[in-house]
């Protein structure tokens, strides 16, 4: 009989530590993906700020001008984590700072018996690609279960990336007073412009309203701040419709960058005659702007022979 209660102690010790050692793991699983749900819905809530904040900046500059130089990515830093721009609460970041897309998390995660306490170190706006501008941000996280079972201290920085594809260019936005709100389009021809015998791609670039990479063009964020200067490494173009404006006289250089600066100068002219034809006489490029690559704005558009 004692043998058997012996034996029954034992049996119940392993059991108990085994069920033991299965609640603790079930914790772990628990928090563990409670992190990997948070890393995604804040990299989407970012990705939303970001967004949301560009778009107050275009705001801005329709109503005010463009911003001060080299001021951007630090504004839409401020919008991002504050809401606020140069201190002033601005509507559309209501509810969807990052802070706001925290604090909600914070509230899921005590749905799911999870402690949560974070620090936002800092927010960061860049850009390392003509086609994205990306969102650094810098979090410290505290994430344990309700008994401290498990426990995650987390420090480290979650990249998003919002495209610029679908936003509006600022250049159109100031220069043409609000008339015209192009926004960003890839180009679809990028690398294939046609040929001397068939100039059509380049063409419905152009009627398309399209944007090209070409590393002397400013970037999104130097469109921003009106800043005109070349020389970025993540520069786009787009080839303005002179038909749109009512200019179709001028014979500016249609490169957007090239043709609104006070700056701008005269530029060489479409020939017509054979695959040529198929241009509109408002069309002009310069050949002396070139990438770093040495090549010019009818190099890049293979129209050489027009």
């Amino acid at each position: 009989m004692a043998s058997y209660l012996v034996f029954s102690l034992k049996a119940y010790s392993v059991y108990s530590n085994a069920e033991s050692a299965r609640v603790i793991n079930i914790k772990v699983v628990s928090t563990d993906t409670f992190i990997r749900f948070f890393e995604r819905d804040i990299s989407y809530g970012g990705q939303v700020a970001l967004h949301r904040a560009v778009e107050t900046l275009i705001i801005e500059i329709d109503q005010n001008g463009y911003l001060s130089a080299s001021t951007a990515e630090g504004l839409l830093a401020e919008l991002i984590e504050y809401g606020t721009l140069s201190s002033t609460p601005k509507i559309l970041m209501e509810n969807h700072t990052i802070v706001n897309w925290v604090d909600k998390l914070k509230i899921n995660s005590e749905n799911m018996n999870i402690n949560l306490a974070y620090d936002i170190v800092s927010v960061k706006v860049n850009q390392s690609n003509p086609w994205y501008l990306d969102l650094h941000l810098h979090l410290k996280l505290n994430v344990s279960d309700y008994e401290n079972t498990s426990k995650w201290i987390k420090d480290y920085t979650i990249l998003t990336q919002l495209p610029v594809n679908g936003l509006k260019d600022p250049f159109y936005v100031e220069e043409t007073n609000g008339a015209i709100n192009q926004t960003i389009q890839q180009s679809i021809s990028e690398g294939d412009y046609g040929n001397t015998t068939d100039h059509s791609p380049f063409l419905t670039h152009l009627e398309d309203g399209r944007y090209a990479i070409f590393d002397d063009a400013p970037s999104y964020i130097q469109r921003l701040e009106g800043d005109f200067t070349t020389g970025s490494d993540y520069g786009i173009e787009s080839i303005i419709n002179k038909s749109r404006l009512s200019d179709t006289g001028s014979t500016i250089s249609n490169v957007d960058y090239l043709y609104w600066p006070s700056t701008a100068t005269n530029a060489v002219t479409i020939k017509t005659g054979g695959s040529c034809d198929i241009f509109p006489s408002w069309l002009f490029l310069d050949t002396d702007q070139t990438n770093t690559s040495g090549v010019n704005h009818k190099q890049k558009y293979n129209v050489v022979d027009c």
